[in-house]
């Protein structure tokens, strides 16, 4: 049979097939469609030498395919290129996130993803590298990119509990107004306003949660990391954009345990103001920690205050014009037993305003430190109190964002809103880039191996910038044997099976000396080869993409099983869908990966496997 290299051509003596170990009994894989080899009967050695039991149904498939179409896509995201993704790229902190799929001038977009992601992430990409990305479920035959998630109703007929206490005075002065008359607080302006009759009612909390704690862990002091954002750091309101328009507070988190209020404050464009005698406006509910109610139809609801707008006339609406800067503070009342400087009665009786600007908490912070020994300490022990912010502005998955600090962790979530309406200049942060999604190819180079899948291991993934490209890498050979690495596409691309490496034997394409193991017990192979193949995006899968070895002494080829359609097959080659850490020399896969007995058996059960508990098994990055 003839096959081709890259750069050569190769030729080769006619295929032999590796002979069953004497006296064993072999039970045949069944056909599932057209066999192309008659030596597909090593299940009952690998049940005996694993000590499992192996389904007659296995195809050892550890992906899904599916197809989704993008609908609602908005304006500015028209001629996107289309993805899917395996996480949210907004809040993967690990850097994870991989791309499984990717089109251009589409609206579908046909998918392969590891079998146990239940949650995929459509993403419209735009040139300029910004992303709207929504989660569905997988298997969704459509995902809405113009679903917010999350609507407004009226808090009346919403199941929401409408929590806090009413104020018994309109207006009443602050603890910088009482401290600090002498420094411009004296006239400090400050009332109580009723919420205007809405609750938001989510259909995906966790989308907007699981971003929001990602980017504010609790406990963790966030200063570092959010003065590396220069505008999210210093960005202290937002601007009402084009046309005008409402403008909603939805507090969605709370971490805290005092009594605290959200508020605000505004000014026209064009005009200044002293930001200590402007008037501040606090809705009159305070923000409790049971601020997110679960229905009892698996949706939650919170909160929602749309913000007052007054006129010169003092007319009172919900439109803001064109222009207006508004600007959010945290009014805190704090409890008895919060800090020891609330034992002083008055203390208990004026309200703590939290602003985004470090000078208008500078003297407050000060004065509780110095006079009540509260330890108000900026990020970490710097005592620079020019640069603490409370409030801080920012931007993730295209959701605006506001997180407050009221203690001394600094870590900006003991209360978090999502801002909704027509705004602009909200800082965005950064969006972890997505990678090619990873499949670990492990052989075992006989039929009848010790199962330690390491003999050939190759890594393979294709690049969006190349996207009639897969790359292939060799990362590790735990064989004595001379082996070879082919891909057969069957006509479609390459009119022969082509040789990878340069037709290299894996050996010598690692760089090592014949017979001896390269990354299986150490590390001791740090440059690996890699080749290019051609492929066709439409009609490949990675399951059933046919790369496989052959030994160079007796011509034995060891396939995937479900590269020939095989059912019920020992796993003597498996594709798995991740970065795999294939198992170390002479460790079975079963001792390396514990739950894989009960997938052996059931292909339905322990489909994650591959990422769950792990033994001896080699760890390369």
């Amino acid at each position: 049979m003839k096959y081709i290299t890259i750069k050569k051509v190769t030729c080769m003596k006619n295929k032999l097939y590796l002979l069953a170990v004497a006296g064993m009994l072999m039970t045949a894989c069944s056909e599932h469609s057209d066999s192309v080899s008659e030596n597909e009967n090593g299940r009952a050695y690998a049940e005996k030498e694993l000590g499992i039991s192996i389904s007659g149904q296995h195809t050892w498939n550890m992906t899904v395919q599916g197809s989704v179409t993008f609908t609602n896509i908005p304006e500015d995201y028209k001629g996107a290129a289309l993805a899917v993704l395996s996480q949210n790229p907004y809040s993967d902190t690990l850097g994870t996130a991989a791309t499984l799929a990717y089109v251009e001038e589409q609206t579908s977009v046909a998918y392969e993803a590891p079998g146990h992601l239940k949650k995929l992430y459509a993403a419209c990409i735009r040139e300029d590298g910004q992303m709207l990305v929504k989660s569905f479920a997988r298997g969704a035959e459509t995902v809405d990119m113009s679903d917010e998630g999350y609507k407004l109703v009226n808090a009346s007929k919403s199941r929401m509990t409408r929590a806090g206490e009413q104020a018994e005075l309109e207006f009443q002065p602050t603890i910088n107004a009482m401290l600090f008359g002498e420094k411009g607080w004296a006239n400090d302006r400050f009332a109580f306003i009723e919420r205007g009759g809405q609750d938001a009612d989510f259909n995906d909390f966790s989308k907007y949660s699981n971003t929001y704690k990602t980017f504010l862990p609790e406990g963790k002091n966030s200063t570092s990391k959010l003065k590396t954002y220069e505008d999210m750091y210093n960005f202290h309101w937002t601007v009402v954009g084009k046309d005008g328009g409402e403008v909603t507070l939805i507090p969605v988190h709370k971490q805290s345990a005092q009594h605290e209020y959200l508020g605000y404050f505004y000014c026209l464009p064009g005009e200044d103001i002293n930001f200590k005698d402007v008037p501040k406006y606090v809705f009159s509910e305070g923000i409790k920690q049971d601020m997110i109610v679960k229905d009892d139809v698996d949706d939650y609801v919170a909160n929602a205050y749309r913000l007052i707008y007054y006129d010169k006339d003092g007319n009172a609406s919900y439109t803001f014009p064109e222009g207006t800067k508004i600007y959010f503070f945290l009014h805190c009342l704090p409890s008895m037993k919060a800090y020891s400087w609330c034992n002083h009665s008055w203390d208990n009786q004026l309200g703590i305003d939290y602003y985004s600007m470090p000078d208008l908490n500078r003297d407050m912070l000060l004065h509780l430190n110095q006079d009540h020994n509260v330890n108000f300490n900026p990020y970490g022990g710097n005592d620079d109190w020019e640069e603490s912010p409370r409030v801080v502005y920012f931007n993730q998955d295209n959701t605006n964002y506001i997180g407050m600090e009221d203690g001394t962790d600094m870590d900006y979530n003991d209360i978090v809103c999502m801002v909704r309406g027509n705004l602009e200049g909200f800082p965005k942060s950064e969006i972890v880039e997505a990678k090619p999604q990873v499949y670990t190819y492990a052989f075992e180079d006989t039929k009848l191996g010790d199962y330690d899948m390491n003999d050939v291991v190759l890594r393979v993934w294709r690049d969006t910038s190349r996207k009639h490209e897969l790359t292939v890498q060799l990362v590790a050979t735990g064989a004595y044997n001379n082996l070879k690495v082919f891909y057969d596409d069957h006509g479609v691309k390459y009119a022969e099976p082509v040789a990878l490496f340069d037709g290299k034997e894996v050996h010598e394409a690692l760089g090592i000396e014949a017979k001896t193991f390269g990354n299986t017990m150490s590390q001791n192979v740090a440059k690996l080869p890699t080749t290019n193949i051609q492929y066709d995006y439409a009609k490949f899968r990675y399951y059933k993409a046919d790369f496989y070895i052959v030994d160079m002494a007796t011509g034995a080829e060891v396939h995937l099983p479900s590269a020939q359609g095989l059912v019920g097959c020992a796993p003597y080659a498996i594709c798995v869908p991740s970065r795999w850490q294939w198992p170390i020399e002479h460790t079975p896969i079963t001792k390396a990966y514990t739950s894989f007995v009960g997938y052996a058996a059931n292909p339905s059960v322990n489909v994650d496997w591959y990422v769950g508990e792990k033994g001896s098994v080699f760890n390369m990055e």
